[in-house]
């Protein structure tokens, strides 16, 4: 018999940046293990360091790509920003443990 999952939804989020120099941040609470995440309207940009997303830094999560699952730990701060001149809609789940 498989073990139930020892993980639960714990939020949902949504960063909206307007164009490439529109950094968005989110910080996952404490107790935060994963975010899922996903694009609408435009490819975004994003980071989980800190470092601030931009022309070859951070991962491109492209719109309508399946959801994104990122295992986060202490200290994780991601931001995000459009990869064009035209608004990108993150929307982020919160799994904690």
């Amino acid at each position: 018999m498989a073990n139930p999952s020892q993980f639960y939804g714990a939020g949902e989020h949504q960063l909206t940046s307007t164009g490439t120099g529109d950094v968005q941040t989110y910080t996952p609470a404490a107790g935060i293990a994963h975010l899922v995440l996903s694009v609408e309207t435009t490819d975004a940009r994003f980071t989980l360091g800190g470092g601030t997303p931009g022309s070859g830094v951070g991962h491109v999560l492209p719109k309508g790509a399946l959801p994104f699952y990122v295992p986060v730990g202490k200290g994780t701060v991601l931001k995000m920003a459009s990869t064009a001149g035209t608004s990108s809609v993150m929307n982020i789940s919160d799994v904690a443990a």
